[in-house]
């Protein structure tokens, strides 16, 4: 049988060696030198206690330690620890006048705003021509007659987030309502 292992001497010392490697102790003489000694260093380091410093070595450590402090210069201290408040209230108005500069840019055409006067509402001229009859419109609607929308998307032609809403909200109410009626047309033959 194999003699016991490192790990193995550490179970002994702790006294969790199983039964059959404790046999092995009991008939190999090498490895019961080699528990004897581990029994007998593990007592002698148990009963040594550290020895006391001369009563001399406390009056000269702290003598050397007095000269220490007492040779270190003192810090400098600088402006900002003398006048915190002052250095504090500078950081926060040139923080504050960043922020206001970046949140709230100030441009020279900028003018005062002042109310609009009283002005006369003038109704729109109708367009010169109908749209039905322009040709460019007319172009444009037989292009898009025979187009899907996975097509537009493929040619290119897309919206910007946005650009819908702010397209219905430049209508006028007239417009908007046409377009509200022309919505539920469409809605209406599509079976929503």
């Amino acid at each position: 049988m194999r003699h016991l292992s490192p790990s193995e001497f550490v179970d002994l010392a702790d006294g969790a060696l199983d039964a059959a490697r404790a046999a092995h102790l009991e008939r190999c003489d090498a490895c019961r030198a080699q528990a004897h000694a581990l029994r007998m260093m593990m007592r002698d380091a148990g009963t040594d206690a550290p020895p006391e410093p001369s009563p001399l070595f406390w009056d000269h450590f702290q003598q050397g330690v007095q000269r220490a402090i007492a040779t270190e210069p003192s810090p400098r201290r600088s402006w900002f620890v003398l006048r915190p408040m002052p250095a504090f209230a500078s950081v926060m108005i040139v923080s504050i006048a960043i922020a206001s500069a970046a949140l709230y840019p100030r441009r020279a055409h900028d003018a005062p705003l002042t109310p609009p006067a009283d002005v006369a509402m003038v109704p729109a001229a109708p367009p010169a021509t109908d749209p039905g009859e322009d040709p460019a419109w007319m172009v444009l609607r037989d292009v898009a007659s025979d187009m899907a929308i996975e097509d537009a998307h493929a040619a290119g032609i897309t919206l910007r987030p946005g650009e819908a809403e702010n397209a219905v909200l430049q209508l006028t109410p007239a417009e908007r309502n046409e377009f509200g009626r022309l919505l539920q047309d469409a809605l209406k033959h599509a079976g929503a």
